[in-house]
């Protein structure tokens, strides 16, 4: 098993300096505020050309080749315009500067908030917060594959203490979210300029990732959305490794198909399986991540499998796609009600008494305070919710293997020009297709999520059976009993 430590790559800003391990340090970031964080955890310093300091957090990353890198950007831009900068940004970063604090996109480093004996307190890392603060969590627990699998944003499993929605940047001031601008439809674009664009922006972004020197692991599936960044490594040209991580009751076409697919774009595959099992190591994730989550990360994390990576590795994921796929389309309404959100969890009882429904009608109220033109309230939910709480909580507890993940398509541009795809073709993934043929074709030879053939063959003797006579089957199961 490896060695792991936790509040890996955390940070905490508040009104005194709190280097919370030894490798730990502090930096002054206003005349009353303080930044601390791990060493693990990328910290850069720009100054705009109004003269303000802003601190990155975390690693962006330029998608656009017209622009330059995301220090050079702010240096080259007043205060006000920096919040127009960071939408070509992907990556998993927070920005803090002019008294403000600013998220990525879908808020996948996660930003904490709360006040403390009267002193302003944020972080990243819930368990950070409740150890300064002797927090005292809700009653309501969460359980893997059970429904709602996070604590609904704008709150979090700590009373009083809040979390930054992706359409939120927090004022240090007031100490007051306010609105910021979320991705939404691009009119004027043609289907095939859009597939253009994003082509070229995934194929840059995976440049820059490639230029750190790093080494770089692609997760893939049967799925396709990690085919669709396979297509683009190979478009891109750069070297990647593939793997699979195995997991229970794993899918026919996820274990099999992965090596044909990396194998057709010229990596090796690796498939990671399981260790013995470490109590350690479970509960170690429990309390890094304040029991915010309860994921199959979990599981991987507790067996080994995330002992194949060594720090600073990249993993490329594939999360995110489906904000623009329509993923709650099918399971809620087209008008937005906390109703209508609980049809999408029927395992779920509905009691308008419940933390879950007093956090989503916090966040529904939000909603209808600042709409976004062009944007569906289930795509907004998928982003703000899914991946703001789920994803982001998540990728939190996983800062414990001391690795980058990177949700490449983690760019309010990118996005927005996905989000601008014909309903049709997005509903049912006819623009991942197109984007694969246009960076590599020979990845659509392969079917996507092909059920196992034993079934196939299971469900034709099945079929005949049930058109036999009563009598024909019992001879049958008689002769069998024989035997």
């Amino acid at each position: 098993m490896g060695t792991y430590c936790a509040h890996t790559r955390q940070f905490l800003i508040g009104n005194e300096a709190k280097e919370i391990k030894e490798n730990w340090k502090s930096v002054k970031i206003a005349e009353d505020l303080y930044l601390s964080h791990c060493l693990s955890l990328s910290v850069q310093k720009a100054e705009d050309l109004s003269g303000k300091e802003w601190h990155l957090l975390g690693i962006a990353i330029q998608t656009d080749k017209e622009k330059p890198d995301p220090l050079t950007q702010i240096g080259t831009s007043l205060t006000d315009g920096v919040k127009e900068i960071y939408k070509s940004w992907t990556g998993r970063w927070i920005l803090v500067g002019n008294n403000e604090i600013h998220i990525d996109c879908s808020g996948s480093l996660g930003c904490f908030y709360t006040k403390i004996n009267g002193e302003r307190w944020i972080s990243s890392s819930l368990a950070i917060l409740q150890e300064i603060g002797s927090l005292s969590p809700r009653p309501d627990t969460l359980k893997y594959e059970s429904g709602i699998e996070w604590y609904p944003l704008p709150m979090s499993r700590f009373k009083g203490v809040d979390k930054l929605l992706p359409s939120q940047f927090l004022n240090l001031k007031t100490f007051n979210p306010e609105q910021r601008a979320l991705p939404k439809p691009i009119s004027g674009l043609s289907y095939n300029e859009i597939l253009e664009k994003i082509t070229e922006k995934l194929k840059f972004s995976l440049l820059n990732v490639s230029n750190s020197g790093k080494r770089i692991f692609l997760p893939l599936t049967a799925g396709h959305d990690s085919r669709l960044l396979l297509a683009a490594v190979q478009y891109a040209g750069i070297k990647v490794e593939t793997v699979t991580t195995a997991y229970p009751k794993i899918a026919y076409s996820d274990f099999s198909l992965p090596f044909k697919l990396s194998k057709a774009a010229g990596y090796n595959h690796k498939y990671i399986r399981k260790s013995k099992f470490s109590k350690d190591n479970e509960e170690l994730y429990d309390y890094h991540n304040a029991r915010n989550t309860d994921h199959i990360h979990k599981i991987w994390f507790s067996h080994g499998q995330y002992d194949f990576f060594k720090k600073n590795d990249v993993i490329l994921r594939g999360g995110i796609f489906e904000v623009a796929r329509c993923f709650y389309w099918k399971k809620m309404d087209s008008n937005l009600s906390i109703e209508s959100i609980f049809k999408a969890w029927r395992r779920v009882k509905y009691d308008h008494e419940s933390f879950h429904v007093r956090a989503l009608t916090e966040w529904v109220k939000w909603v209808k305070q600042t709409p976004t033109e062009g944007l569906d309230w289930r795509d907004r939910f998928y982003l703000e919710q899914r991946v703001g709480g789920w994803l982001s909580s998540g990728e939190q507890a996983l800062d414990l293997t001391d690795t980058e993940r990177l949700h490449i398509i983690n760019c309010h541009d990118l996005i927005s020009l996905l989000l601008s795809i014909p309903v049709e073709k997005r509903r049912t993934s006819e623009h991942h297709v197109d984007l694969i043929n246009k960076m590599y074709p020979s990845l659509l030879l392969y079917p996507f999520n092909r059920p196992d053939p034993r079934f196939k063959k299971l469900q034709k003797k099945i079929s005949r059976i049930s058109k036999m006579p009563l009598y024909d089957i019992y001879k049958k199961l008689k002769k069998v009993s024989i035997q």
